[in-house]
């Protein structure tokens, strides 16, 4: 199956099991190479890639959340095809997750096992300037004040200007999702926090309780905003270890 939306690994995992994987905003599907060697044979690994970044990177970007929402979910309903699935979400792909948790169950009557939300907070645009409104020296402070900006960039003016614009294109997709209407899902929700995370902070995923009909249960990673480059394994077996234990 060919779909521009699912970076499929060489050789697809024949697994009852499958895991939606979402990356934060500036990132994409190459954020989550290596996680299908390290969760094994027990799930298989689908890295979503939005339009506008890496091998999309000529395509234009999408900045409405339902957009990027009913696209995902039109390629991804015919991959899980009946298999128990995970939705998994880290920073902006966090709300994505979220978001498209609730256009499958309302518009396909599919719920995931489990909707696992990282680093994000429904309240994540409380700053007066829309960050998507920055200039390059606002953007780039403000990118800094949480570790999202490599120093090396600074040193590649081209690349930085495309890293820019894509940063400011997802936080649109952010923006739009802070200003849309919330509807509660029915599957339960995992939440990660970091413990050094000065953007989202432990209690500001306290708002997710509000917006689930089945059960939150929380972990909490050693690191910043971006603990989840250093705890792959961490996570992968978190993942595992909550299905099998919603099977018993």
């Amino acid at each position: 199956m060919n779909s521009k939306w699912i970076r499929f690994g060489k050789n697809r995992i024949d697994s009852e099991k499958c895991m939606i994987c979402i990356p934060f905003a500036g990132s994409g599907a190459s954020l989550f190479a290596g996680w299908q060697k390290i969760i094994g044979n027990d799930m298989e690994i689908l890295p979503i890639q939005l339009p506008g970044r890496e091998e999309r990177i000529a395509e234009k970007p999408l900045t409405s959340i339902s957009d990027v929402v009913r696209s995902i979910a039109q390629a991804v309903v015919p991959v899980i095809n009946g298999r128990e699935f995970v939705i998994f979400g880290h920073s902006m792909g966090g709300l994505i997750a979220y978001a498209l948790t609730a256009e499958l169950e309302n518009e396909y009557g599919m719920s995931p096992k489990l909707c696992i939300i990282s680093a994000s907070s429904i309240n994540i645009c409380t700053k007066k300037q829309k960050v998507s409104e920055m200039n390059d020296e606002e953007l780039i402070k403000e990118l800094s004040s949480y570790g999202g900006m490599d120093e090396q960039l600074l040193l590649l003016p081209d690349y930085l200007k495309m890293y820019l614009d894509i940063i400011r294109n997802d936080y649109k997709i952010i923006e739009d999702f802070a200003a849309s209407e919330k509807t509660s899902v029915s599957c339960p929700l995992r939440l990660y926090s970091g413990t050094e995370d000065t953007l989202i902070a432990k209690e500001d995923m306290k708002e997710w309780y509000g917006l689930t009909g089945s059960g939150v249960t929380e972990k909490v990673f050693e690191g910043d905003h971006f603990f989840i480059k250093k705890h792959v394994d961490d996570i992968c077996k978190d993942v595992l270890d909550n299905i099998r234990n919603g099977d018993n």
